[in-house]
């Protein structure tokens, strides 16, 4: 099953959302759009580097994240870890610590997997909260859970194709940050430590070293 055959699944997969929902589906655009749109770079980012986000999944994610309509975005590995995530001390860490503290339901990430199906519930805030695969053949090689205030039209994938384009400085500062990530998977704490920026995206992953 190829990414962009998501559509009929999205489809069937938040039909029992309510009113709200397909009136939300009627509007241009959204979230589950732009993330539909940009599920070849995910599929492809994980078969490069099974172990640490590239560059063009980071560029893709953060853009999606800083969305009006987003209120929350993790990304998870078949390995049941975290790959992408605001706090840099979750990432690599198992999804049963992330659920644990972020109150999501322990099986829901392996019923992902098995089904290759999207998850999809109401918060109790009235907003939507999806779990989305990220299929690679006939094999769901990473979710995505994205929380929206309104689910928008899903058009067909382009795969491999994005229009998030990092600047040059943008660029070099992601790159600092993934190697520190790199190093510290890899036990080389202080190296990891030298290596992390200095900014607010990467305090949870400095202090995390800084303690080890």
């Amino acid at each position: 099953m190829k990414a962009e055959t998501l559509l009929p699944l999205l489809v069937l997969a938040l039909a029992p959302l309510g009113a709200r929902a397909a009136d939300g589906a009627r509007a241009p655009g959204g979230a589950v759009a732009v993330l539909d749109r940009d599920l070849g770079i995910l599929r492809d980012g994980l078969a490069r580097d099974p172990d640490a986000v590239t560059l063009r999944e980071c560029d893709a994610l953060a853009a999606l994240k800083n969305r009006p309509d987003v209120l929350f975005l993790a990304y998870f590995s078949d390995r049941r870890t975290v790959r992408w995530f605001s706090d840099p001390a979750l990432i690599a860490a198992p999804y049963r610590d992330f659920a644990r503290r972020y109150g999501r339901p322990a099986g829901r990430l392996d019923r992902l997997f098995e089904t290759k199906a999207v998850q999809a519930s109401r918060t109790d805030g009235g907003t939507e909260d999806l779990l989305i695969p990220v299929l690679d053949g006939g094999r769901a090689t990473g979710a995505v859970e994205l929380e929206v205030l309104r689910v928008g039209t899903i058009p067909a994938a382009v795969p491999g194709d994005s229009r998030v384009r990092p600047s040059p400085k943008d660029d070099g500062e992601r790159r600092h940050w993934i190697n520190a990530l790199v190093l510290s998977m890899a036990g080389r704490t202080s190296e990891a430590l030298a290596e992390a920026p200095h900014d607010a995206d990467c305090a949870g992953l400095r202090r995390r070293l800084a303690a080890a």
